[in-house]
């Protein structure tokens, strides 16, 4: 399929650490997941489960990427880490728009979160270089993160 490739982690996209180029290959296969899946109301619980997993592993890569930033003492973190809050709004207002009935996010979605990724780590992420190296790095499987990133809410 031609539009795969906009999924994959190509090498000249690294960021120089493992723990981070292996969050962005999670966050792309999310959105591969979701481009895979075939549209219909019988897939609905599927399509609103990789969105709200999609959510959560974003905010705990978020978290491992303000986390090195802040440590490091780093020059642009709060204008960073305000995209990464938008973006997470974004992500939830087309979770709550497929939940009440707007299909065309789970067409869309997938290609606007590849374009991002790959747009926020050659633009963003890269060009901050040697921010990411060292100690600083929490290395914790991505899934406690994404629950430590999580306000403390009770879910309904």
């Amino acid at each position: 399929m031609a539009t795969r490739a906009i999924f994959d982690l190509s090498p000249g996209m690294s960021v120089g650490s493992g723990v981070f180029d292996d969050d962005h290959r999670v966050v792309l296969e999310l959105a591969a997941l979701l481009q895979d899946i075939r549209p219909g109301a019988e897939h609905r619980a599927l399509v609103l489960s990789v969105i709200g997993v999609l959510d959560e592993c974003l905010g705990g890569h978020f978290l491992r990427e303000e986390r090195a930033m802040r440590s490091g003492g780093h020059y642009r973190f709060a204008e960073h880490r305000q995209e990464h809050v938008q973006f997470r709004r974004r992500i939830r207002a087309d979770l709550a728009a497929y939940r009440d009935g707007l299909m065309a996010v789970a067409r869309d979605l997938p290609y606007m979160v590849a374009a991002w990724v790959r747009r926020h780590i050659l633009l963003e992420d890269r060009a901050y270089d040697g921010w990411n190296k060292g100690k600083r790095i929490d290395r914790r499987p991505l899934a406690f993160l994404a629950l430590e990133a999580e306000p403390k809410v009770r879910h309904r």
